[in-house]
C-alpha cells in the first residue's frame, strides 16, 4: 500500500489536506446533474451497494485499465459512491460485517500483530479518540492502492471511517 508518512509534519499536512478534501466533497452543490453526488437521503445503502458493486468491477488507471473519469476522477461516481457509503456506515451500531455486506469484501482486511497496521494506526490517529482503539481495518481501494477508504473496527463494530489520499 506503500508508505505511510512518520514524521509529524507530513502527517499534519495529509490530516490538512484530508480535511480539506473532505468538507469539499460535502460542500460540492455547484457540481453539474451528471457529477453530483449520490443524496445519502435520496438513496438507501441498498442502492449505494448496488452502484458501488457496478464501479468495483471496471478497471480504471490505476487498476491497469484505460483512465475512466466515472472511476478514476476525484469525485468521479464511483469516488462520491463511496464517500455516501462512509458516511452512512461509519460507526456504531453498524457492524465489520454490515460494511462487508454493503460494499463486499474488502481489498485487504489489516488485523493487530499485521505489518501494516501500526502504520495504518499512526495515519489515522486524529479519528482515534474512540474510547477504544481499533483491532482492524478494513481497506476499500478507489484508485487502487493509490486512494482508499478504512473502516477502523474493534471487536466486530465500526468505530470510524477514514481516507488515505496521498500527495499528487
Amino acid at each position: 500500500m506503500g508508505d505511510i508518512p512518520r514524521h509529524m509534519g507530513d502527517v499534519l499536512n495529509i490530516l490538512l489536506v484530508s480535511c480539506f478534501c473532505f468538507a469539499c466533497a460535502l460542500h460540492d452543490d455547484k457540481a453539474s446533474a451528471s457529477n453530483q453526488a449520490p443524496s445519502t437521503k435520496e438513496n438507501n445503502l441498498s442502492e449505494l451497494s448496488s452502484e458501488f458493486m457496478r464501479l468495483r468491477e471496471i478497471p480504471g488507471h490505476f487498476n491497469g485499465g484505460a483512465w475512466n473519469a466515472e472511476v478514476d476522477s476525484w469525485m468521479g461516481t464511483k469516488h462520491k459512491v463511496m464517500i455516501a457509503l462512509a458516511q452512512k456506515l461509519d460507526h456504531d451500531p453498524y457492524l465489520l460485517s454490515d460494511v462487508i455486506f454493503y460494499m463486499g469484501q474488502p481489498d485487504h482486511i489489516i488485523k493487530q500483530g499485521d505489518s501494516q497496521f501500526e502504520q495504518i494506526n499512526d495515519w489515522s490517529f486524529a479519528k482515534a479518540s474512540t474510547a477504544a482503539p481499533p483491532d482492524a481495518y478494513l481497506i476499500y481501494e478507489w484508485r487502487g492502492d493509490h486512494d482508499f477508504l478504512i473502516f477502523a473496527c474493534r471487536k466486530d463494530h465500526v468505530l470510524f471511517s477514514t481516507w488515505r489520499y496521498p500527495w499528487e
